[in-house]
């Protein structure tokens, strides 16, 4: 299924940009906005909540061998490097946390924002679960393992499977500024 923010992020016929901004305070937790353009930055929905670091996954799913995995990993390193830049600098490689990754998020709290000024808030919470395939400095691709639990409010946020890959905003338009 279509995830509800990437619907309303599609229309309009204009450029819009989807995306998060996470803080980690340094320790285990930290707070994140979620983000879809509807009429570009005129007009986008965002979510907020906090996040909690759940560390690696330490098993591989039901039917997915060690080699499968490696196989996995060379693919996503091997896309990953065609966003990398060509400095030659490997180190920061090992500066990666290992794969896959959880982050547990709780959604707080939603808006409409219309020519950034104005702000309606909606009555939307719930939880869910950010599984961490790849992150790098440029390309970010994680998954949903489980249906979002909608708490308050309503919609089809996202559902189990659902797979997402994010390049840096940056890299795609060098004149987005963005809210955030």
């Amino acid at each position: 299924d279509t995830p509800l923010w990437e619907k309303i992020g599609s229309a309009g016929g204009v450029r819009n940009v989807k995306g998060q901004k996470y803080t980690l305070d340094g320790g285990t937790s930290g707070t994140f906005v979620n983000y879809a353009e509807i009429l570009g930055q005129n007009f986008y929905l965002k979510a907020m909540g906090d996040c909690k670091d759940e560390g690696p996954v330490s098993s591989l799913p039901l039917g997915v061998t060690s080699k499968e995995k490696s196989s996995s990993n060379n693919l996503l390193e091997a896309l990953a490097s065609l966003f990398k830049s060509g400095n030659g600098d490997d180190n920061q490689q090992s500066a990666l946390l290992p794969t896959p990754y959880d982050y547990s998020a709780t959604v707080t709290g939603a808006s409409i924002v219309l020519f950034q000024k104005f702000s309606l808030d909606l009555s939307i919470e719930g939880t869910g679960t950010v599984r961490v395939l790849y992150a790098d400095e440029n390309l970010r691709i994680f998954l949903s393992p489980t249906d979002t639990n909608v708490t308050k409010g309503g919609g089809d946020w996202e559902s189990e499977g659902l797979v997402v890959v994010q390049v840096r905003v940056d890299l795609v338009y060098d004149d987005w500024a963005g809210p955030f």
